[in-house]
């Protein structure tokens, strides 16, 4: 899950200092013209530490639109709904995670309800 060619994609090697500084780079150049956060799609398929070592290396937000030392906000896709290899928990000191499990259970909620009820909604 994380080291492979999903889908037959080439992969990042993010294990290595320069490939890290890179991401980072132009993560901090997005900071510096106003971006406050970053949503990291497919995280799951990133090592934890991976993943740290190049939000560690993130300006702070700039002051012009920031109250100075605000850091970026993280969301990262983890998918884990359960009997999964890799958990959601595992990127916690990351930042934030998206949560699969809340949405698979409210689709089956909804889904087991009749037009009569969903008309309460």
């Amino acid at each position: 899950v994380r080291d492979c060619r999903l889908v037959g994609l080439l992969d990042l090697d993010l294990e290595k200092d320069y490939v890290r500084s890179r991401v980072a780079e132009y993560m901090n150049y997005l900071i510096d013209i106003g971006v406050a956060g970053f949503r990291i799609d497919a995280a799951k398929h990133m090592w934890p530490g991976d993943v740290k070592a190049i939000l560690d290396k993130l300006k702070d937000l700039n002051t012009k639109w920031f109250p100075a030392g605000t850091k970026p906000f993280i969301y990262q896709e983890v998918i884990d709904l359960g009997g999964e290899p890799i958990k959601g928990s595992d990127y916690f000191g990351n930042g934030r995670v998206t949560e699969f499990k809340y949405g698979a259970k409210l689709g089956t909620v909804i889904r087991k309800w009749n037009g009569e009820k969903m008309a309460y909604l």
